[in-house]
């Protein structure tokens, strides 16, 4: 909590919205108070989602005001960008080792998960396939 506000008399509804592409499933959280201070001490995950990339964090309702919370991805987790929302990302395979090689002109799918790990996106691949281009192409 980057402030726990005032006049609360009831726990506040939380919003996790992104500021990213994410998220892919949204989270479901719940904000804890005290009744005694009028004010918000914490918010529980309960379900944390995936995919959220720059999470932003609302309180809304609760009758008080000014409570904020900046959330924290945790390490490790699973991030995600929808290239159909209009981002794109490029997947470097140069140590990649697949039986064929990967020469020029040659068409490689890869399937797999893109991870948030310390700061960096890794994309775990599940699946690589590479295609030769046709025979009867100039």
């Amino acid at each position: 909590m980057n402030n726990v506000g005032s006049g609360y008399t009831s726990a506040p509804f939380v919003q996790v919205t992104d500021n990213g592409s994410g998220p892919v499933t949204g989270g479901t959280f719940q904000a804890q108070f005290d009744s005694t201070t009028g004010t918000v001490t914490g918010i529980n995950v309960i379900d944390g989602g995936t995919g959220y990339q720059f999470p932003v964090v609302t309180l809304i309702g609760g009758g008080g005001t000014g409570a904020t919370a900046t959330p924290t991805l945790s390490a490790g987790g699973v991030g995600g960008i929808q290239v159909d929302k209009g981002f794109s990302f490029l997947v470097d395979f140069v140590d990649a080792s697949v039986s064929n090689g990967l020469d020029d002109n040659r068409t490689v799918y890869a399937k797999g998960v893109l991870k948030l790990i310390d700061s960096n996106y890794v994309f775990e691949a599940e699946i690589i396939k590479t295609s030769c281009p046709s025979k009867y192409e100039e």
